[in-house]
């Protein structure tokens, strides 16, 4: 992972303007509608794509660091997985079109977010760090949508599954670039890089 990072602390006047705001909103409201969806659909994709909202949603809120979002990626990741492997001892079916659906929605609150954030991406490791999670939420919704779709054309719960496990995984590959990144920005310009002010 490659970070355009000048060593300075995250822009302070980005956190505290409407961008930030709308982002808060859009997330919280899309954790919500999200996993109550996924609970009522039975399906994984979508709890797991809530429970990354749920992390952006805490980002934005209360202004965690990026040094603190790779761990609570790698334990969402660990608690999706959780997830897949009761579904796969559970005789629960996902309901696909809801799948598709909701996932849908999520997908174009995330481009509204991912449009917000375009330009602030390569700022430092704290904006890289959104930027990708929110570039992860994409990927998420269409592979949501796409295990959706699959869930109805072959009535099974599988696809959900499969999916649902491949988006713990991208939490947890992320997660450690994360660490990483901050990792080197704490090693080259020491603990105020990371911290407002």
């Amino acid at each position: 992972m490659s970070d355009s990072c000048c060593g300075a602390a995250i822009d302070t006047q980005f956190l505290a303007d409407a961008r930030r705001r709308r982002m808060l909103i859009i997330n919280a409201a899309m954790f919500v509608f999200e996993l109550a969806g996924g609970l009522w659909a039975a399906s994984t994709a979508l709890q797991a794509d809530s429970l990354d909202m749920l992390a952006d949603t805490l980002i934005y809120g209360v202004s965690l660091l990026a040094i603190t979002r790779g761990p609570l990626e790698l334990i969402l990741g660990f608690a999706v997985l959780t997830q897949v492997i009761y579904y796969i001892v559970t005789p629960a079916a996902p309901v696909g079109i809801a799948i598709m659906g909701i996932a849908a929605v999520a997908l174009v609150a995330n481009l509204a977010c991912a449009g917000l954030l375009l330009q602030f991406r390569h700022e430092d490791i704290n904006m890289r760090a959104v930027w990708l999670c929110t570039r992860n939420d994409a990927i998420g919704n269409a592979g949501t949508i796409l295990a959706g779709g699959l869930v109805s054309l072959l009535a099974s719960k599988w696809p959900d599954l499969i999916i649902g496990a491949a988006l713990a995984a991208l939490l947890i590959r992320t997660s450690i670039g994360l660490i990483r990144g901050a990792g080197r920005e704490l090693r080259t310009h020491g603990h105020t890089a990371t911290t407002f002010g």
